[in-house]
Formats: C-alpha cells, structure tokens, sequence
C-alpha cells in the first residue's frame, strides 16, 4: 500500500545485490511515481525486461535516471517487452539520463520521438549512441543533451547525420559530448543561440581531426555560451577558438598535455572568472598570459609541477581578483609516495 502512494523513488544496491526482476515488478506498483532513479548492479533480466514493464506501468513518470555497471547475469529465454521497445510509453517524460556499462540495447528507439515534451537527454552507455539519431529528435524541445562513448569505427554517413540532427536542436541550453574521436564532423553550433555550456570531455584533440579542426570561429555563434569544458583532451595548448567566445565565464583545459600557458586573446579574458588548468604539466603560469584575465576570481593548478607553488606572490599581484579559497597551487610534500598536491588559500 505504501509503495503505491510514492512520488519520488531512488535505488541504489551494492555489488552483491542487484537488481531483479522481483524488485521491478514490486516498483511498477506505484503508479504514481513521477520520478525514478535506479543505480548500482543488476541482472540482464531486469534491466531488458524489468525496465520495459517500468515504462508500460509507471505512466506519470516525469524524470527517468538508469545508472547501471558491473557483471549481468545472462537472459532467462524469457521475451517480455524490452525497455527500448517501451520507452515511448513515458509520454510525460521530461528527462531521460540512461548508462548502462558493459550492456547493449541496440540502437536508439526510432520511437523515443513520441516523447514530445522531452527536455534533457542523456544517453552516455548502453545505447549505440553513434546510430543515427532518430530523425524529429531535433525537434523535440530537447535543452540539455549528452551523449558518451561515441566510437570511432561508425561509417562517416553515420556521423554526419548524427550531427545534422544535432544541429536543429536550435534551443540546446548545454551540450556534452564524450570520448569522441573525430571532430571533423563536428556538429554546427553557430545556430545554438541559447547555448550556455558545451562541454567536450576526453575527446581526442590530437591530429588532423582533433583541435585544428575545429574552426578558430566555432563559439562566435553562440552569444550566450558562459561554460566551455575541454577536460582530458590531450591539448598542448590552448585552442585557437577561444578567441571566438564572448562571454565566457568558466573554462576548463584541465588533464591536458601543457608545458606552457598560452591564451589566444579575445573578449572572453575580461569575462572569465573561473579558469581550471589542473593535471597538465604546466611548469610556471605564464603571467602575461593570466594577467589579461583581469577579472578571475577562481583558478585551479593542481596536478602540475610543484614549482608552480613558487609563484604565489606573483599571482597574487597579477589577480587581486582571486577569492579567498579560490586558488589552488601543487606544493612539495615529503611524504614517501612521492609528489602529493594540496590547496593554498590565502586571503584578498
């Protein structure tokens, strides 16, 4: 009686309980779930089966999160409706967000367009999410979308009609893209104007397909972009297409290749306020460089050489701006596991 009555419900098993297909059965009881989150291990029966008697039961579902990794346990022969095959069932949904490591559900549900009020999208594992998005997604009125683990075998046909639907996703408030491989065909953006965070996180930057394709006026489409996210990209420097930003307020390039900082110069160093150069291999901080920043207030060098600890007093001059709290340098540290970083804080 009591599981029929929940709004909100979260799972989260250890390793040695998964989830079953029992526990979904008992789940899809409370019709008036309106939002539904499910992480930790389970088996293959529950997330194939499990989930699609989810998707036909739960009808008021509103926000949809599947976070599942680890061993599943193999198919019972059982061939009841599968959670791709379902998904359009949630008609009220407005936020899917589905990983599923180590699974494979095949290719994103051409139906999954029924879901017409739709409005944040994340499939980082589980789908393949290089298969031609499902022509009308774009006209969902998708504001948040990311999509991980994109391989790079997928034929370049694929591709691009994976970015042409992309690109008429024209109200996209954020836009997240991991572990691709090849930016050649890299979405068009300039249509974004709502576009407020674009974040590529491990995509390979390295070779004639990574950084330098990217054309140095990619961002000056998108007056409203405050975030760029370029972590463990492997960059050696800074990339050409700052200079094209205009209100950029945050910038990571943290987990690069960086021996030295090098900033392109643009509008976006009077907007920046919070700059993350953590685990490259940067040796001293380029004062020019930082000095145009005249109004930072965060900056985050962690994970670098312990040198940069030394330049402290000098940082301090060149950023008056800096917070209390705010900058965080690498130090020497005796311990016997070698270089160990901690935070210097220190007042305006």
């Amino acid at each position: 009686g009591g599981v029929s009555q929940l709004k909100r419900l979260r799972i989260q098993l250890p390793d040695r309980t998964p989830l079953t297909m029992s526990d979904c059965i008992v789940v899809a009881t409370a019709s008036q779930l309106t939002s539904l989150q499910l992480s930790g291990h389970a088996n293959e029966e529950a997330i194939h089966q499990g989930l699609g008697l989810l998707c036909e039961r739960l009808k008021a579902l509103v926000k949809l999160r599947v976070d599942y990794s680890g061993r599943f346990l193999p198919r019972n022969g059982t061939h009841l409706p599968s959670f791709a095959a379902n998904l359009h069932r949630l008609t009220a949904l407005t936020c899917l967000k589905v990983s599923l490591r180590g699974e494979d559900l095949g290719p994103i549900p051409l139906d999954i367009t029924a879901l017409s009020r739709l409005q944040h999208l994340s499939l980082k594992n589980g789908f393949r999410p290089l298969w031609p998005l499902p022509p009308g997604l774009g006209l969902l009125p998708l504001r948040k979308l990311a999509l991980g683990s994109l391989e790079p075998f997928v034929a370049a046909s694929a591709r691009r009609g994976m970015w042409d639907e992309v690109a008429r996703m024209t109200g996209l408030q954020k836009l997240q893209l991991c572990k691709l491989d090849d930016l050649l065909e890299f979405p068009p953006i300039h249509r974004m104007k709502h576009l407020q965070v674009l974040a590529l996180d491990s995509c390979s930057m390295a070779g004639a397909g990574g950084m330098e394709a990217l054309p140095p006026g990619l961002l000056a489409g998108c007056p409203a972009l405050t975030c760029l996210t370029l972590r463990n990209c492997e960059l050696c420097r800074a990339p050409p297409l700052l200079a094209s930003a205009l209100t950029l307020r945050s910038l990571s390039l943290a987990g690069g290749d960086m021996h030295t900082l090098e900033l392109p110069r643009g509008q976006y160093l009077t907007s920046l306020t919070a700059l993350d150069l953590s685990d490259n291999v940067l040796d001293c901080p380029a004062m020019p460089a930082l000095a145009a920043a005249s109004n930072l207030r965060s900056l985050n060098l962690l994970g670098n050489k312990p040198s940069l600890g030394d330049a402290l007093y000098y940082l301090k001059v060149l950023l008056p701006g800096l917070v209390f709290g705010h900058l965080r340098l690498p130090t020497h540290d005796s311990s016997p596991d070698g270089p160990q970083y901690r935070q210097w804080w220190w007042g305006p």
